[in-house]
């Protein structure tokens, strides 16, 4: 371990020393290795070298998983009075899990973000201003990076494995994998011969078509080997993939061993020679569906820990049932049924396990478990002493020291809790919204992120430091304004700060298209955008300012984020935003869906599962205006159970059909110019039950668009008898 050099003035994160960068090396073995019964990473796992306070470098933390920090500040008896420090937009929902890392480069401690609309994102730990952000793909970034030697490793659901420089965000190499990469990938030299990214794909679709685990050189993303012959005997199961984040651990015969879950329709865990891929074992969890797979990560504990001479592996399978594993062997220890423990609870257990001693917390269906580590035995659920949460599948993150210890953790839908790790009593809550990803401990900061796609950072009082503030005196929210005749609109705010402010960061976005304005170029991009934009008294402690926009024929509707910055740079901890309609004269067109119908069921044909060809019908009429006429139709089809929408085989980077980024679709339609129209769209279902959605709206031979969206929230494609 490193030890930290001594605080730069302002920082509330400590700078490790240059010689003890970014590494992750596994040395291998020739015998058990000891290890303190902390839950942390084996000894065999030299885990990224610097200051363990600065970083947070890969999902769940480290190799093995264990989800636990002992040098960040919080605890059960602390983090009642923690609170936000920052908050920072990343362009889009947050389905992936932040880590954090020293930029050398930077000179600065630094968190990565991906996210759904394709971006990778790099945020100052200390201030939350947006460093640089890539725009990779058109798809989804949910893989969560790992930093190592200054760059960013992760994969996105293109089939692309990318290497990042994690100092500008410039691609270094890539490699098509040939299939989605929804896992987080660990990165490990295991033989002496260099460091290799290791990852697995869920197939060309993600949709029950096959898939691999790679091991890909880290120096030039060349494969090293793949792996794909899954089921037992192998290569029964030629429809199964990974997308579990594997972990990495030294067995007690002194082999590296790459650990992860199948995904359906078999659900298995499986043990991998990390130098050549080989099988060392196989374990097959309990199916009772056919979507019961192994997405969650394993959890290890290395051999000679709480007991466990060849070591353990702690995995959850969808079926609801936590697993103990020989890490050696692969043969089952123990298990743990949260299905008929907590019968009532909704959802299937995802998470990744936190290991800390003896203890290992997970998230379910109404909050967390914690079981004894050495024989299953419940210690106790959230339920026992407070209330339900909705579902979890954020994995959790411990810090504390024995016997002061909190969980942290989010549910889809409320936001953050804190645990009393001792007895699960809840200790704060902080309503962030929905989470998916896990979050990341680092410094005197918890990093936590959003499906609203918003980064948060939180910390005790005393290391937050003095921060600015924003306020949008117009439009007010939820207003609408008659702009008619006018070519502009103009916004305006005030913005505070003892440290004087230096300007103000607006973002515009149009909630139809759902892009976003650059003020520089005067154009609407499909990717985020700050705006900097001059305060009237620039270095004064309180100022004003304004923020121009074009004024769009018809009705249109926005979001508008604004974020005072300060002379030192510190950002305002909370953005100020509205949504406001502008409405300008015109005859906009109006347009209707006739098929589906709400709630409607879709039975697959024949009664047979499968992926088939279903058309959206409507109509489109514009009587009014200089040139009455339907110049086109956009329609946008949801999948609402994945929050996915379709794009089409033809203009999708997925070949699917279906990408995590909102995509509305052109539609020309059957009478082009009309006045009055019919129109159709054809996508393609998945292949198992699914709710979906679909939006329609025209635009006319003005460019008038119409005033309303038509909309059927949910129909339904499934098997007969299915109730919508």
């Amino acid at each position: 371990m490193s030890v930290p050099s001594p605080a730069r003035p302002g920082s509330r994160f400590r700078r490790p020393k240059r010689t003890a960068l970014l590494v992750t090396t596994l040395l291998v073995a020739s015998a058990p290795v000891a290890v303190a019964a902390t839950g942390a990473a084996p000894a065999a796992i030299a885990s990224q070298a610097a200051s363990p306070t600065d970083s947070w470098p890969m999902f769940h933390g480290d190799p093995v998983h264990s989800g636990y920090s002992a040098l960040t500040p919080f605890t059960a008896s602390n983090a009642g009075t923690m609170a936000l420090d920052w908050r920072s937009y990343s362009g889009g929902p947050l389905y992936g899990s932040p880590v954090v890392a020293y930029s050398a480069g930077l000179g600065k401690t630094v968190v990565y973000q991906g996210s759904q609309h394709g971006l990778m994102s790099a945020f100052d730990a200390a201030t939350g201003k947006l460093l640089w952000q890539a725009k990779l793909t058109n798809v989804a970034v949910n893989s969560t990076p790992s930093v190592v030697n200054g760059f960013l490793y992760f994969g996105a659901t293109d089939h692309n494995l990318y290497k990042l420089n994690a100092d500008t965000g410039q691609v270094a190499c890539k490699v098509d994998l040939t299939g989605q990469l929804l896992a987080s990938p660990v990165v490990a030299d295991v033989d002496g011969t260099g460091l290799v990214v290791y990852i697995g794909d869920g197939g060309a679709s993600g949709n029950d078509d096959g898939g691999h685990e790679w091991a890909v050189r880290a120096s030039d993303c060349s494969v090293k080997w793949s792996y794909s012959t899954f089921g037992n005997p192998p290569g029964s199961a030629p429809l199964t993939g990974s997308w579990s984040p594997p972990a990495i651990a030294v067995d007690s015969t002194g082999r590296p061993l790459l650990v992860f879950g199948g995904s359906s329709p078999e659900g298995a865990v499986y043990a991998l020679d990390a130098r050549d891929g080989t099988r060392a074992w196989f374990f097959q969890t309990l199916i009772l569906e056919n979507d019961d797979d192994v997405g969650a990560g394993p959890t290890i504990s290395a051999p000679g820990v709480n007991g466990f001479p060849d070591g353990v592996v702690y995995v959850n399978g969808k079926n609801r049932y936590m697993y103990a594993l020989n890490l050696t062997t692969g043969t089952q220890i123990w298990n743990f049924p949260v299905r008929t423990d907590s019968p009532s609870a909704t959802g299937n257990t995802k998470t990744t396990a936190s290991l800390v001693g003896n203890r290992l917390y997970f998230g379910y269906g109404e909050g967390v478990y914690a079981l004894d580590a050495v024989t299953g035995a419940k210690i106790w659920k959230t339920t026992d002493v407070g209330p339900k949460t909705q579902i979890v599948i954020s994995s959790v993150a411990v810090s504390g020291p024995a016997g002061n210890r909190v969980v942290f953790f989010g549910d889809v839908a409320a936001g953050l809790v804190a645990l009393d790790a001792s007895t699960g009593a809840r200790v704060w809550t902080y309503p962030t919204g929905g989470m998916l990803g896990s979050p990341a401990l680092a410094g005197n900061h918890l990093f936590v992120p959003g499906l609203d796609g918003y980064l948060s950072a939180f910390a005790l009082p005393a290391d937050i430091a003095p921060r600015p503030s924003t306020a949008i005196t117009s439009p007010i929210n939820n207003s609408v304004t008659d702009v008619t005749g006018l070519a502009t609109f103009t916004s305006s705010g005030t913005a505070t700060s003892t440290l004087g402010v230096s300007s103000v960061a607006v973002s515009l976005r149009d909630n139809k298209s759902l892009r976003w304005y650059n003020a520089t170029t005067k154009n609407w991009n499909a990717t985020y955008i700050e705006n900097t934009v001059p305060v009237a008294s620039p270095g004064s402690t309180s100022t004003t300012w304004s923020f121009a926009q074009p004024v769009i024929p018809g009705l249109a509707r926005y979001f508008l984020q604004a974020v005072a910055v300060a002379s030192n740079g510190a950002r305002a901890a909370l953005p100020a935003n509205v949504n406001y309609t502008l409405t300008s004269a015109s005859s906009p067109p109006t347009t209707t869906i006739t098929s589906p119908t709400v709630r409607q069921l879709i039975v697959f044909p024949g009664g047979v599962r499968q992926n088939f060809s279903v058309t959206v019908t409507g109509t489109a009429t514009d009587l009014g205006g200089a040139n009455p006429g339907i110049k086109m139709v956009y329609v946008r089809i949801k999948n609402r159970d994945h929050n996915e929408f379709w794009c089409g085989p033809l203009t999708c980077a997925d070949p699917s059909g279906w990408q995590p980024q909102v995509i509305t679709v052109p539609v020309v339609p059957d009478s082009p110019n009309a006045t009055t129209t019919t129109w159709s769209m054809t996508f393609t279902s998945y292949n198992h039950p699914h709710a979906y959605s679909v939006t329609a709206y025209s635009k006319d031979l003005d460019n008038n668009l119409d005033t309303t969206n038509a909309t059927v929230s949910k129909f339904c494609i499934a098997d007969a008898g299915y109730v919508c």
